[in-house]
């Protein structure tokens, strides 16, 4: 090969080779204003950064909102001759003074909260926190002293490694500025509540939750956090340990309320 053909494929080479760094530099840049890793957290579809709580525009339309009309108790849509409670909550007794849900649990709804609960999507906390960051901001106002989670047993929080619902409750507080509490703990291991009746999960239930300190809780305004409501049991007991406890006010917010629970 002559010299100058050497030259040639060096000079050819170096070219190539700052195309391909500039064109590197200018997919940077153009990554950096419009990111490719941003998607939809229901679809995955790639979607722009401000969109809302981290969805496409299809899927935002999609997800069954609870709007309108709404039960006071569980949140759930109702039709305008049920008044402010569903008919299932108007024969039930609450602890919790009213709550709000944003979701009904079916469809993408129930398929998002399925990832978030139990196949360690974490990170769609932030987002569904967000949600419901802007409803209860919308609906109850922000005027508490500690916001609660509802807590895990000790021996499901080993095996699952996290508790989805603290989770929620910090991303709220992040946002609202109101301090999370972890005085409400879980102190009996119980079965899983999703197949038992109402009258079961209550007695199930009975003595499930303690505080950490007696009287922590005496004339402070609570917001209960939870991801699903569905006969309302679990809450029910939380804020009834809460108010035994002396709370003034137990607010619940949810993620989504089960339909099944309100045939």
């Amino acid at each position: 090969m002559l010299p100058s053909e050497l030259e040639e494929i060096s000079i050819g080479t170096l070219k190539e080779t700052r195309e391909g760094k500039l064109n590197q530099m200018i997919d940077a840049f153009l990554g950096t204003l419009f990111p490719r890793n941003i998607v939809c957290m229901a679809c995955g579809e790639e979607i722009w950064t401000d969109q809302v709580y981290s969805l496409c525009p299809t899927c935002k339309g999609d997800l069954p909102w609870n709007k309108g009309l709404t039960c006071k108790m569980c949140g759930i849509t109702v039709p305008p001759t049920a008044g402010d409670r569903c008919y299932t909550c108007q024969t039930r007794r609450f602890f919790y003074d009213q709550g709000v849900s944003c979701l009904t649990y079916e469809g993408a709804a129930k398929q998002l909260i399925m990832d978030f609960k139990y196949n360690e999507r974490t990170y769609l906390g932030i987002h569904l926190g967000d949600m419901l960051y802007d409803l209860v901001g919308a609906s109850l106002g922000w005027d508490y002293d500690y916001i609660v989670p509802v807590p895990m047993h000790k021996s499901r929080l080993q095996v699952r490694g996290y508790n989805q619902t603290a989770i929620l409750a910090d991303q709220l507080s992040k946002r609202s500025g109101v301090p999370v509490s972890q005085g409400l703990i879980r102190s009996k291991k119980t079965p899983r509540l999703k197949r038992l009746d109402a009258a079961t999960r209550k007695t199930t239930l009975d003595q499930a939750f303690h505080v950490t300190a007696q009287g922590m809780f005496g004339e402070k305004r609570i917001l209960l956090v939870d991801d699903i409501v569905t006969t309302g049991a679990t809450l029910n007991q939380c804020a009834e340990v809460l108010k035994v406890d002396g709370a003034r006010l137990v607010d619940m917010a949810c993620i989504a309320s089960n339909p099944l629970a309100h045939d």
